[in-house]
């Protein structure tokens, strides 16, 4: 009977923790999904040489490092998802301007 609560609990947990992961990372995740799609464009079409893919897969790798150290404690504040916005759009302008500024693979 115990060993069933436990179970039970466990169970609980784990699907609390799984949807406040999910709510809180909604729009960033999005953001990166479509910013990564934007590169792998850029790379088949030839507007990235690999230098610029390199620089770029770099940003995002730092992007969602930040994001896990902001989640370590289970959430996002305010403050934490300004932040990420806004390296979002900084990578977002990094890579609009490495995909036009005329250097191709």
């Amino acid at each position: 009977m115990q060993r069933k609560w436990k179970m039970t609990g466990l169970a609980m947990v784990c699907a609390i923790a799984l949807a406040a992961g999910n709510a809180c990372a909604g729009p960033v995740g999005k953001a990166q999904a479509r910013q990564m799609g934007r590169i792998h464009q850029g790379v088949k079409s030839g507007q990235l040489t690999p230098g610029e893919t390199r620089a770029l897969a770099h940003q995002q790798r730092v992007i969602r490092q930040t994001k896990r150290a902001f989640l370590c404690d289970g959430r996002l504040d305010h403050r934490e998802r300004a932040i990420l916005h806004h390296m979002q759009q900084r990578a977002s302008a990094n890579i609009a301007w490495k995909k036009h500024n005329g250097r191709h693979r």
